[in-house]
């Protein structure tokens, strides 16, 4: 307060100095020059002088302190513009980084107490993948007020949205420091019309100001008027307060640039605030023949949306009629009909830019009337829908393509509320079921498809679960028929569901027939195995007794060369059939094994049991045997199959080796992503494949008739791999050798 008052109560004192002294001076003059008579008139005009100059520093005194609460008032009601803007404000140290004033929005949004926010940085509202971006932003120096588009902010609660930035370099109690202006998009619709109805206010305000700071400019001048009407009759009195009355004009022209330039400061904070905003904000006063005059419009908003400037504006108010897409003509009429009636209106149209480009705008515009009724001003925001139109109308379309793809597909599709309202059934679905979907939202369907009770509780149970698992039912359709159906639900975010279903009738009687086919398959499999054993066996006793038998005859005490032959033939014949039953069980006792457990089976053991088999055959040396299992341990395997198929490819390998060089055999295991097993190579005699190939692996073959078998050992292995659900390959070269591959499915037991 103090302070407030020290630089008028200077200037007075100085004043009052001023006069004294001349007073005083003036009383010795006279005194030395005039008698006692005309010291009392001294005295009279001394008095008088007194009276003038403490009526005159009076006077300007109180004129100067009317001033200050004028221009105070003033800066307030500024302050209040930043405190209540309904945008999230904050100004901060360009140098330091340091808040220095923060809005109430702004206190609100993030969380921070003032006190919190001002012991901050601008960084600590960001989060941390923002702030090299901001560090980034902040080393280029800002001009003017620009739109720095969308970042990421933190709340104190660690919450992150999504805001629009506007800045702009000001000046803060002797500090470079930056304006920021956020935009909260989520909330960006609810302060707009906050934000305009706060700009009216100001203007609103601001006029009455300029109105009041008018009288008070001609309460001055009349001021002036009577001074110097005084100054004239005092004249010859008062050339020594000349000095001072200067000084108080100068003082007068300071306080005037003064407010002058707060009201410029005042003009330039709000058009700044208004020319940040994306939104086209305007103004406009209605003549007395009707007409619509702009006042004001946010030039970049009007350049950006209409391709014109604000002056296009204000010199041809038209514009914004002429604008209007023509076809929207009279949705434009309708909406200035509302405003007559309501005060204010809410529209979306289309507009042709000056480009000729055609856009949707949302506009909000608001009608001022004076005391009598008469409309005197309209105000708006005009804002760019284009793209969220542009998205709506996608989002139609592809409605209308998810309605034509639910309709053709094959499945049947409900979408009931979380109150069981049905609010959606497909094309299939009425198909399937015989009701419309108006006939089924009229209806019980819970009683119409499910009549008996514990069923339809069942199905109940199974929607209230939701569990994304598909479960059967039977339903009873219009027609009274029941069908079969597969279910699914899927519960969303909202609450609803949507349930998937499907005809199965037809599946479930083709899966009966299915069934059927397979038990008569197994009977018959069963029959052959039972007949296959029952031969076998009979067989061998029949046999053991004709061999038997063959051995009593003394074939040295027959004569006859002819029945000699016939019982060597005989003897040979049985032997045979012997042998070819023995293959049969051997055989069947392969498939008998089918049922044992798979284990994990080390090769490197399983191999060196099939060496010690082997051994009087491998301990020549003119056998090189060498074994990598570097790629493949174990296998997940029947133990005897992979012992019985290592067994006969390396017995192959040594029986039909060359006689001409040594015989090598390499033995290599290998894995991929779906498959491993192993090679067995050798340099053998080999295998003419264009003319084998397709008989290799078939019963009783043989390729090599100078060298004893039975070509048995070939057609078991690939029976056994075939029980294992693996491929075995063969490559090979008459007179280079052959290399067979043996693959086995890799499954999560064995990975």
């Amino acid at each position: 307060m103090l302070r407030r008052f020290k630089q008028p109560i200077i200037i007075v004192i100085i004043y009052l100095s001023i006069g004294i002294l001349w007073l005083f001076v003036s009383s010795i003059i006279l005194n030395s020059i005039v008698e006692i008579d005309v010291k009392k008139l001294n005295n009279i005009v001394v008095w008088v002088r007194l009276s003038f100059i403490i009526f005159s520093a009076l006077f300007f005194f109180l004129l100067y302190i009317n001033f200050q609460k004028k221009l105070q008032q003033r800066f307030t009601d500024y302050s209040t513009l930043f405190d209540n803007n309904p945008n999230p404000m904050f100004v901060f140290d360009i140098e330091t980084k340091k808040f220095l004033a923060v809005n109430k929005p702004c206190i609100l949004k993030y969380g921070y107490t003032e006190t919190e926010f001002l012991s901050m940085t601008v960084y600590d509202i960001r989060s941390k993948e923002e702030a090299h971006r901001l560090q980034n932003r902040l080393s280029t120096p800002n001009k003017g007020f620009k739109a720095e588009g969308l970042w990421e902010h933190q709340k104190k609660n660690g919450e992150l949205f999504y805001v629009e930035i506007s800045s702009t370099s000001v000046t803060w109690k002797d500090r470079d420091a930056m304006l920021i202006v956020s935009y909260d998009i989520s909330v960006r619709n609810v302060y707009e019309k906050k934000l305009f109805q706060l700009n009216q206010e100001l203007e609103n305000q601001v006029l009455e100001r300029t109105k009041k700071l008018d009288g008070l400019t001609q309460e001055l001048a009349a001021a002036n008027e009577e001074y110097s009407a005084t100054n004239e009759e005092l004249l010859a009195a008062n050339e020594e307060l000349h000095t001072a009355n200067e000084h108080l004009i100068d003082l007068q022209k300071k306080i005037e640039e003064q407010a002058q330039a707060m009201v410029r400061q005042s003009e330039e904070k709000l058009n700044k605030i208004l020319s940040s905003l994306k939104d086209v904000v305007w103004s406009a006063h209605l003549s007395a023949e009707g007409k619509l005059q702009i006042d004001y419009i946010n030039d970049s908003a009007a350049q950006a949306l209409y391709g014109y400037n604000a002056q296009e504006f204000i010199d041809n108010s038209e514009l914004l009629k002429q604008s209007v897409f023509s076809e929207d003509l009279n949705v434009t009429h309708q909406v200035y009909q509302k405003l007559l009636e309501h005060n204010e209106a809410q529209s979306e149209t289309r507009i042709k830019d000056k480009f000729g480009n055609v856009k949707w705008i949302s506009s909000r515009i608001w009608l001022t009337k004076n005391k009598e009724g008469k409309p005197i001003r309209i105000d708006g925001i005009n804002t760019n829908i284009d793209e969220h139109k542009k998205a709506e109308q996608e989002l139609i379309a592809q409605k209308d393509k998810l309605q034509r793809v639910f309709d053709n597909l094959p499945l049947m599709l409900v979408h009931f509320d979380v109150t069981g309202n049905l609010l959606f059934a497909n094309k299939n679905c009425e198909s399937i079921l015989g009701w419309t979907y108006e006939e089924m939202r009229s209806r019980n369907m819970m009683m119409e498809l499910y009549p008996n009770e514990a069923l339809r509780n069942q199905v109940m149970q199974f929607m209230t679960k939701s569990e994304n698992t598909w479960s059967d039912f039977t339903m009873t359709t219009r027609s009274g028929s029941t069908i079969d159906s597969s279910w699914t639900n899927v519960r969303l975010t909202d609450g609803s569901l949507i349930g998937i279903g499907q005809d199965i009738t037809r599946r479930n009687e083709d899966e009966k027939e299915k069934a059927n086919l397979i038990e008569q398959l197994v009977e018959q499999n069963n029959d052959v195995l039972q007949f296959s054993f029952i031969s076998s066996h009979n067989l061998r006793g029949p046999i053991a007794t004709l061999l038997g038998l063959m051995q009593l005859v003394e074939k040295d005490k027959v004569n006859d060369p002819q029945l000699l032959h016939i019982l060597n033939y005989m003897e040979k014949s049985i032997l045979n059939l012997e042998e070819v039953i023995r293959d049969l069980t051997k055989i069947l006792e392969i498939r008998g094994l089918q049922s044992e457990p798979k284990e994990m089976v080390n090769i490197d053991e399983l191999l060196n049991t099939v060496q010690q088999t082997l051994m009087s055959q491998l301990a020549t040396n003119t056998i090189d045997l060498t074994i990598n299992t570097s790629a493949v341990h174990s296998f997940f395997t029947i133990r005897s199959y992979l012992h019985s198929i290592l067994y006969n490819l390396i017995t192959n390998a040594i029986k039909y080796r060359d006689p001409e060089r040594k015989l090598v055999i390499e033995f290599k295991t290998f894995q991929d992503e779906i498959t491993y097993g192993f090679t067995i190579e050798d340099n053998g005699t080999g295998i003419d494949l264009e003319r084998f190939h397709a008989k290799i692996f078939t019963l009783y073959q043989r390729f090599h008739t100078h060298i004893e078998g039975k070509g048995l050992g070939l057609y078991l292995i690939r029976t056994q791999l075939a029980l294992l659900k693996g491929t075995i390959e063969v490559k090979s070269q008459p007179g280079i050798g052959s290399t067979f591959i043996v693959s086995l499915p890799r499954t999560k037991d064995n990975l």
